[in-house]
């Protein structure tokens, strides 16, 4: 597969979430064996949990789980330009979640040096008003 398996993570969490469109996350999830058997794909290779999620990125049918695809025809009757569109807004919403979260750790750390700053101030600020004479002088004045 060509796609890490960190971002099919985040895809099918986004999907299991997901209110509106198509099921797609019940179209791509796996059906639990009720034996300890191992499901094997083509050229013998087992299953995992990201099987369907890739095939149809690749534009191809559910392979071993034709059967379970068909209860499924908005998701995987899909043009391939349709799914390459869908993907992409997959990605795009995933994106604009991370920046909201990286913008809102932002504003907090701000806020957090605002608050610690003006402790600064406030300590100066006692230091100040506990003096009776506050003087300025400039460079030259003062040789």
């Amino acid at each position: 597969m060509g796609i890490p398996d960190e971002d099919m993570e985040d895809i099918l969490e986004q999907l299991e979430f997901r209110s509106t469109g198509p099921p797609y996350y019940s179209a791509f999830e796996i059906p639990c064996e009720r034996s300890e058997m191992v499901k094997i794909g083509k050229k013998g290779k087992a299953v995992d949990r990201f099987y369907l999620l890739d095939r149809w990125w690749r534009g191809k049918d559910a392979g071993t789980f034709k059967k379970i695809a068909a209860t499924f025809p908005e998701v995987w009757g899909m043009k391939p330009i349709d799914r390459i569109q869908a993907r992409r807004s997959w990605e795009s919403e995933m994106l604009n979640e991370r920046l909201d979260a990286v913008r809102e750790s932002g504003t907090c750390y701000h806020d957090a040096l605002d608050r610690i700053s003006s402790v600064y101030m406030e300590k100066d600020l006692v230091i100040l008003r506990q003096k009776r004479v506050i003087a300025c002088t400039t460079t030259a004045a003062a040789n």
